[in-house]
């Protein structure tokens, strides 16, 4: 049959419909698209307020690590306040961390939940710990141990919610965030080595190969993660970081390393270097935030579009 031979009005109802057909079925998956899109981003925009927590309570965890770190290395002779202090900062945030009700409606899966528990449970022994730590009957190792499992499963909760999403518009952003939250921790690994050796007033062969390590990896993570910037923002980051006293900081790294192992380092006290490494550690945290106010932001753009 040729075409001529179909009637006029069933061609005239093909030359409509046929279009129709195609804009209903580029339509429909434009809608589904834009449905995928506005999920995405409100299970994002849910979980961040878990985020947050969730960083808070890493950022408490450290400060507790190493001034206990400093605490047991001097013998319980120093940072005593400071370990106190600590301690109920992070009480106060693992309060907030423990209100988080995790389930599926507000983006977190099964894997999330049992990690979430995991959690719970390691951070249910640390009255023990505790305890054991003030009476100097916990080794130096096992408390540094303790504090950075801990600090690793919540990164790791961290990270499941944060690269879970596929979004181009935001996966930049939340893989910078996670390089940044990795970089902190190393710096707060060595923050806290770096106390418990100052407290001992020498280092032995297991902290010093560790305190070596940190420094370098910790600058690798952060380099990576401001190549992933903006060129104006890097420079901006750059500048906040030397404003910390970040020079300060690497010339009394080396000064500790001048002799290797055996540098002598009875003359600088824990509080000296901990206060020392904690100003750059406190900008990454306030870069950190604000990047999870951002990322939350667009999350939220995203999703009402």
């Amino acid at each position: 049959m040729r075409i001529l031979d179909i009637p006029v009005n069933i061609r005239l109802a093909a030359a409509v419909c046929v279009p129709l057909v195609a804009l209903f079925y580029f339509g429909a998956a434009k809608l589904y698209d834009s449905y995928n899109v506005y999920s995405n981003m409100s299970q994002l925009v849910s979980r961040t307020g878990s985020i947050e927590k969730a960083s808070d309570l890493i950022h408490t965890l450290q400060v507790e690590r190493g001034t206990t770190a400093g605490f047991i290395g001097s013998g319980g002779k120093r940072l005593s306040a400071e370990v106190s202090k600590a301690r109920q900062n992070t009480d106060k945030n693992l309060s907030a961390f423990l209100e988080l009700a995790l389930n599926k409606s507000v983006g977190f899966d099964e894997n999330s939940v049992e990690q979430y528990n995991k959690i719970k449970k390691m951070l249910s022994e640390r009255g023990r710990l505790r305890n054991d730590i003030s009476a100097l009957t916990l080794s130096g190792t096992d408390s540094f141990k303790y504090y950075t499992n801990t600090i690793s499963e919540l990164s790791k909760l961290i990270n499941a919610a944060m690269l879970d999403n596929k979004e181009a518009n935001i996966a930049a952003s939340l893989f910078a965030y996670t390089e940044l939250l990795a970089a902190k921790e190393l710096d707060g690994q060595g923050r806290g080595l770096g106390a418990g050796i100052m407290g001992a007033g020498k280092f032995d062969d297991a902290r010093f190969a560790l305190f070596l390590s940190k420094g370098g990896a910790q600058e690798a993570l952060l380099d990576g993660y401001l190549a992933l910037q903006p060129a104006e923002r890097a420079k901006l980051y750059r500048e906040r970081f030397q404003k910390s006293g970040k020079a300060d900081l690497e010339a009394l790294r080396i000064s500790m390393l001048e002799h290797g192992k055996s540098t002598d380092v009875s003359h600088i006290k824990p509080k000296e270097w901990f206060d020392q490494a904690t100003k750059q550690i406190a900008v990454m945290k306030k870069i950190q935030d604000e990047n999870m106010e951002e990322i939350s932001a667009i999350a939220m753009e995203l999703s009402e579009r």
